[in-house]
């Protein structure tokens, strides 16, 4: 987790034990301000970032920094890592755009950002590739309300909604047979994954639980379920 006094924490589940604190670069203003933290798949690496377009590696075990990534956006608001490690994916602050960076086998970066998907207006958020590295679910507010999409990875010009009456934070099963998103009241809904080359489809939503949340935000992400999708950790 990130906080306000520009460090990472990093928790040991289900314990919820504190088991070490990330310190990146600082300075005043904005310098060293974090907004987004992300654990690699292999739970060896901890990625964070905020203000002044860069992102911080660091090996979780030992706390040491090992890359200072350049080229980023001025606010990083979210970075989510693939199934695979390979691709991070980023949201820039000041577009409705989502990218994603490709990752060489060290952490560091190889070529130019990749446009995963982009908006007219409003804004969009809290990505997050399928297991599969084939698709991305994010949620935007061009519509005029919050709701989650799903685009093909690379990205082709096609957008499958997946919401119906508002919805943000989306997540994907481990095995990628289903999606959950919250609804504007704080209902966590299931659909299920039909995916076969370019087309994408999903079930009518499901309710799977009413947590007891202060609101729902389209910027925090406030659960992660278990693999199997039985379980379900909230941020209360």
């Amino acid at each position: 987790s990130v906080s306000l006094d520009k460090t990472v924490r990093v928790w040991e589940l289900p314990a919820l034990q504190l088991q070490g604190v990330l310190r990146p670069p600082i300075g005043t203003g904005i310098k060293g301000a974090l907004y987004a933290v992300a654990l690699s798949p292999d739970g060896q690496t901890v990625v964070c970032g905020g203000g002044e377009g860069e992102v911080f590696v660091f090996q979780r075990s030992t706390g040491r920094l090992t890359h200072r990534l350049q080229g980023f956006p001025n606010i990083i608001t979210h970075l989510a890592y693939s199934r695979d490690g390979r691709w991070l994916l980023f949201h820039d602050a000041s577009a409705p755009l989502l990218q994603a960076r490709e990752l060489d086998a060290s952490g560091a970066i190889k070529g130019d950002p990749v446009v995963v998907a982009r908006a007219l207006t409003g804004t969009m958020d809290q990505a997050r590739m399928s297991p599969d590295g084939k698709w991305v679910a994010y949620n935007s507010n061009e519509s005029g309300r919050f709701e989650v999409y799903v685009v093909p990875f690379p990205a082709t010009g096609q957008r499958f909604p997946v919401s119906r009456n508002g919805g943000s934070q989306p997540t994907w099963r481990a095995d990628g047979g289903e999606l959950y998103y919250l609804t504007p009241e704080g209902v966590l809904n299931a659909v299920k994954v039909t995916a076969s080359g370019t087309t994408f489809a999903t079930s009518e939503p499901v309710e799977i639980i009413r947590p007891k949340l202060a609101g729902v935000s389209s910027v925090v992400e406030q659960y992660a379920p278990h693999p199997s999708g039985t379980k379900f950790l909230f941020l209360d």
